[in-house]
């Protein structure tokens, strides 16, 4: 597989030349653009409304006594961002990792967080991911499903996960949360 980052980066510039294109036809409808990834062995996609970037996974720093879903902490462009694992969000089936997988950097202006994925795939343009409506059987992470893609790929909310509480860890750092003294009410 190519590399996705400069996959990624060619389809941005290229949806841009498109957009300036049509700039002006009235009637244009812009289909949704999402990116194609792989997760716990099954085919998802994403809207790139609040996708920053992809890249391998490096080096993640391990939280103590985080969740499951949190795979761990790194660096980027001189922010702290916390990795989670979207299989474990998602509440799919456990698997193996790969030796090599991905992360996708979610934020608005900067990043927010990382989402942890088996493989990428390719920028898609989907005509109309339609509307899903949850049914009362339907597992938790249908609240993130805007609607469903080609062949019946499941199409996620970007800005809905981001907003999601499941992306929020709130770890006690020490045995108690009180201040210790007056450095510590700072």
């Amino acid at each position: 597989m190519a590399d996705p980052r400069e996959a990624f980066e060619r389809e941005i510039l290229r949806e841009r030349t498109r957009a300036a294109a049509e700039t002006g036809r009235a009637q244009h409808r812009v289909p949704a653009r999402t990116i194609d990834f792989t997760v716990a062995g099954e085919r998802h996609a994403m809207d790139l409304d609040v996708l920053l970037t992809i890249f391998p996974v490096g080096e993640l720093t391990p939280v103590p006594r985080a969740p499951p879903d949190v795979v761990g902490l790194m660096l980027y462009e001189g922010r702290i961002v916390p990795v989670f694992e979207l299989a474990v969000v998602l509440d799919l089936p456990a698997r193996s990792v790969p030796e090599r997988s991905f992360v996708l950097l979610l934020g608005r202006d900067r990043a927010e967080v990382g989402l942890r994925v088996d493989d990428v795939g390719a920028v898609m343009e989907v005509e109309d991911p339609g509307s899903f409506a949850p049914t009362t059987e339907a597992p938790i992470r249908s609240e993130w499903i805007r609607g469903l893609g080609p062949e019946g790929v499941p199409v996620l909310d970007g800005a809905r996960l981001l907003a999601s509480d499941r992306l929020y860890v709130d770890i006690a750092l020490g045995a108690s949360s009180e201040p210790r003294g007056p450095q510590d009410a700072r």
